[in-house]
């Protein structure tokens, strides 16, 4: 009997079991349970295939497309700048400086026309993105009239091709918002470097000459005789340039007529036979060249920021290079009568941090003073 009943209680289970088997195979779609406390394990595995495979982005086009975009701005800012060259022909000849005076406006238009261009290139920009915020232009440009003339000196009419070259014009973004339009340009001396050595100085020079001669209205500088007032530091440091200086020798003839009176002279003329000249101060060689004006010339600068020009050397210096550091008192050249000289002489100038020259008249009074005492 008890044998019988477990028979009967298995016979139920084993039903029990069947329906539920059953009932799991024939459920309708759609009603899988979901995650449980019970069951974490999902009802359905989600494939990719479930899904749409969305486009990748062409980051190449994109690229393309603003590099496109850029061209596209920098030509717009050409042709809306340009350079006035009519007024300015007189001043081609590298000796003439003394009509840039008359015509300052004309580099001083140039400054406000890279603004004007800049906003023109803005525009071709802001129709490519009209969706954007206001765009905001960036113009990386500091070149004061005095600057592009120094320039102007060196490349006359093909200045607007130089500087068109030289240019930069980037567009800028935010994540995938554009946000502004900058126009880069490189400063003065990097500009002036661009070209050859003999390039580079005549560039400096000129801008050094219209920076000490003329006033930020193209009026004479009223700082233009005032005696300098170097550091007594500096001049504790420096030596005489030449072996010997008589007074006799040297004459004050700062800002005196040349080049049939078509520049000021900016320096002091040593008159003396074919002797060493020396660095007057420790520094870095700039220049050590040749010119029709300066002659053979070294140029040197000095931790301060002071340069120091040496023209009209017998010959190309065979002492120094560009780049060799030299001490005060070491030899760099002998005097000469190169470039633009009629006798032996040393021409000596010296240019402030400021980029302007100074009267070393006073200087070099000073500093054969000293020497003479010295050997007393």
């Amino acid at each position: 009997m008890g044998r019988h009943i477990w028979q009967v209680i298995i016979l139920l289970a084993l039903i029990v079991l069947l329906a539920s088997a059953t009932a799991s195979v024939t459920r309708a779609p759609g009603s899988e349970p979901a995650f449980s406390a019970e069951d974490s394990t999902p009802a359905r595995v989600l494939l990719l295939s479930d899904f749409a495979t969305p486009e990748p982005l062409d980051f190449t086009a994109i690229m393309a497309r603003d590099l496109k975009l850029q061209e596209e701005a920098a030509q717009r800012f050409w042709s809306a700048f340009f350079l006035d060259f009519s007024q300015l022909y007189e001043c081609m000849d590298p000796n003439i400086y003394h009509r840039f005076g008359d015509v300052w406006d004309v580099f001083t238009q140039t400054e406000q026309g890279f603004a004007r261009a800049a906003l023109e290139a803005a525009k071709t920009v802001a129709v490519a993105y009209p969706d954007s915020d206001a765009l905001k232009t960036d113009i990386a440009i500091d070149l004061p009239w005095r600057q592009l003339a120094g320039l102007y000196c060196v490349y006359g009419t093909r200045l607007h091709t130089f500087l068109e070259e030289s240019l930069t014009v980037e567009i800028q973004f935010k994540g995938e918002r554009l946000t502004s339009l900058r126009v880069t340009l490189p400063d003065f001396f990097s500009l002036a470097a661009c070209g050859t050595a003999n390039d580079a100085y005549h560039a400096r020079m000129a801008y050094f000459y219209l920076n000490t001669v003329f006033a930020d209205g193209g009026e004479y500088s009223p700082t233009l005789y005032k005696k300098p007032e170097l550091p007594e530091d500096l001049m504790a440091e420096l030596v005489p340039p030449l072996p010997y200086i008589r007074s006799r020798f040297v004459r004050n003839t700062w800002g005196e007529g040349r080049s049939r009176r078509t520049r000021l002279h900016m320096g002091t003329d040593i008159r003396i036979g074919q002797v060493a000249i020396f660095s007057c101060s420790d520094g870095t060689v700039l220049f050590s060249s040749y010119n029709t004006v300066s002659g053979n010339y070294v140029c040197v600068v000095d931790a301060r920021g002071y340069e120091y020009q040496y023209m009209h050397m017998r010959e190309l210096s065979p002492f120094v290079k560009p780049g060799d550091e030299v001490r005060a008192g070491q030899q760099i050249g002998w005097v000469g009568t190169t470039g633009n000289s009629i006798a032996n002489h040393l021409h000596f100038s010296m240019v402030t941090p400021e980029h302007q020259y100074l009267n070393t008249y006073y200087v070099i009074r000073l500093l054969a003073q000293r020497d003479l005492w010295s050997k007393r």
